[in-house]
This record gives C-alpha cells, structure tokens and sequence, in this order.
C-alpha cells in the first residue's frame, strides 16, 4: 500500500479572485503534498495573475498578519534569475510564477507540521508562462521555502490574485504522507 494518499481534490470551475479550501489538514498526517495542475487565469492589463497563498487556521480564519517569511528563486526566459525573500510579510509570495490567460500554471509544494502547534513550513516549486506589456510570452519557474511564524494550527489555503485578474480553472490535490 502507498504511503502517499489522496486526502482531497478540488476542481476550480468558477472565477474569482481568491478561493478558500478549508478542512485539507488534519491530525492523520504531519507532511502533505499539494499539486495543482492547470491553474489558468483571466487576467487584465499585462495579462498575468501572480497568486499569493495565506493560511487558514483551525478556527476558520485567514492568518493575514505579518507572520510568514519566505525565500524564492525565480527563473525568467527572458531576463537573469532573480531571488525573491522577505522576513516579515502578510502573505507568501512568489509560491508561483504567474498565472496567464494562454498557458497553465502547474506547482508541487509540501506542507510540514500543519496540524502541529509549531511553525508550519512549506517547500515547493512551479511553472508557468507569463506574457509581456506586448503579448509575448516567457517561461517562469520558481523554487521557494516558507514558514508561517506562529503556532497556530492550519486546516487549509487561501489563494488570491495580486490585482484584479481572476483565476478561472484549476485542479488542486492534497496528498497526506502516511507511515504504516
């Protein structure tokens, strides 16, 4: 039997420009795999979505204070890598390289100690495509590590869009890492 197990999947079939998925952690595991696949955007003005990510804690609320601290690399076809940190913010940034109405963003991150009174890390990378003022479109990918301060406990995500671009589709899968 795996060790890997589906815990969740969530289709984005709606537009908006933030969604919530509450009840993805739980006390059965203490690390979890999060892949989303095809994450597409309706986006305006230079036609990207960047995506920040937040927690939400066991009591249903948005952590949304200064409580994250994250460090990322952030690979451009079009320009030079660039490193992307910062220790006390609101939100974690640069988890994904854009969303963009032509092209899917996919991610693989991992969450540690979620339902743990401890900090809650978080460990990934992603793809994507963004497009310039012009149209033209560039490659981006993004390594990143965070950590959510605070001791509260997670149960869940809130992504949202840095503007007012929409992210219209997506699937999101969580993997609990179980030990028999």
């Amino acid at each position: 039997m795996s060790n890997l197990r589906l815990v969740k999947q969530i289709e984005i079939e709606s537009s908006a420009t933030d969604f919530s998925f509450t009840d993805l952690f739980t006390t059965d595991y203490n690390m979890y795999k999060v892949v989303i696949n095809n994450l597409t955007g309706n986006c305006s003005g230079t036609a990207n979505a960047f995506t920040y990510v937040r927690a939400i804690n066991d009591s249903g609320s948005v952590e949304t204070g200064t409580v994250y601290a994250y460090a990322s690399e952030y690979f451009k076809s079009n320009d030079s890598l660039s490193e992307q940190k910062n220790n006390s913010i609101n939100k974690i940034e640069y988890m994904f390289g854009g969303v963009s109405d032509n092209a899917n963003t996919s991610a693989v991150f991992y969450v540690y100690n979620p339902c743990i009174a401890q900090h809650t890390f978080f460990q990934g990378q992603s793809q994507s495509v963004i497009q310039s003022g012009s149209g033209d479109e560039y490659l981006r990918g993004t390594k990143f590590i965070a950590v959510m301060k605070n001791t509260d406990i997670v149960t869940g995500l809130h992504f949202f869009d840095s503007g007012t671009d929409e992210i219209d589709a997506g699937t999101i899968r969580v993997f609990g890492y179980r030990v028999d």
